[in-house]
């Protein structure tokens, strides 16, 4: 359980850098809208506890400030759900942690296309590639409607050839 401090104000010295242990301060505030400049006066707290039954007072506070995570009556026990991200925001910390999202946090996804050389792929740039004359439309229209009706943007149709595209080297592979 935290250790509570009690009458604490925003200029005392615990309240100036982020806290590292089971110690919990209470600052009292006269209004919410207090509150809410309070902890936006300050860097992002990497945790913001808000002790309330109004599920709508709960709410405008989650929307009016910013927090690495916050919590409807309770402390701590984010940390201890690890379906939940923890981490912080801006001074308190960049990124998520916990199961997977360690692992995305620090594993750098790189892209990697092929492009095939084969048959499959000599029949695709004829449709990929310009100069497109009323023919190629008409496949193109087809591929992004099957009544033929609008035709998308050319970048639209170019991402979806390349989804095809791997599709294929895909199916050519295995």
């Amino acid at each position: 359980n935290p250790t509570l401090i009690t009458d604490v104000t925003p200029g005392d010295p615990i309240m100036e850098d982020e806290i590292f242990g089971p110690v919990l301060p209470f600052v009292p505030v006269d209004t919410v809208d207090e509150a809410i400049n309070l902890v936006n006066s300050k860097e992002k707290p990497l945790a913001f506890y808000v002790f309330t039954e109004s599920k709508a007072l709960f709410e405008r506070i989650k929307r009016a400030t910013s927090s690495g995570a916050i919590l409807q009556n309770e402390t701590l026990v984010h940390y201890q759900v690890s379906a939940l991200p923890f981490g912080g925001v801006g001074h308190s910390g960049i990124g998520a942690y916990h199961g997977k999202l360690t692992f995305d946090t620090f594993t750098h996804r790189r892209a990697v296309l092929c492009a095939g050389t084969g048959f499959m792929e000599s029949l695709n740039a004829k449709i990929k590639y310009p100069p497109w004359d009323e023919v190629k439309e008409a496949r193109l229209r087809r591929l992004i409607s099957p009544d033929g009706g609008n035709v998308v943007p050319v970048m639209s149709v170019l991402m979806m050839l390349a989804v095809i595209s791997i599709v294929v080297m895909y199916l050519q592979v295995f």
